[in-house]
């Protein structure tokens, strides 16, 4: 609890930024893609921002072109499953640009480690 309230001002920042926009995609892999789903669901139904949740593999295959300088775009990285290839991406998008926002856990050292993203939040394991 103490580590996502410390995240909190950094999230809360993101935020803001990504309600400026009006699109945005939230990307996963494994188990992670069903949390982009219902994330993108909930920056739809809450915020009207039109959020689409893409598979990493199917996010690499096309969509990944509109990213550009400013596009929003959340990553969920927590646990083991496909942690390589997300970190890959995030490299890919923040090239690219993109206002990053990722999604880790203690076990990815390397998601606090990312310059120029707008929050980094390493979840809890437990």
């Amino acid at each position: 609890m103490e580590k996502a309230l410390q995240a909190e001002p950094a999230a809360q920042s993101a935020a803001e930024r990504i309600a400026r926009s009006d699109r945005c995609v939230v990307v996963g892999r494994g188990f992670n893609y069903a949390t982009a789903f219902e994330t993108a669901l909930k920056m739809k139904e809450l915020a009207y921002l039109e959020a689409e949740p893409y598979s990493s593999a199917d996010f690499r295959h096309g969509p990944i072109a509109m990213v550009e300088t400013g596009f929003p775009a959340v990553l969920v990285a927590v646990g083991e499953t496909m942690r390589d290839e997300m970190l890959e991406l995030r490299e890919a998008v923040r090239k690219r640009g993109a206002n990053l926002v990722v999604l880790g856990d203690d076990e990815t050292p390397a998601i606090r480690m990312t310059p120029g993203c707008l929050c980094q939040v390493a979840c809890p394991n437990g």
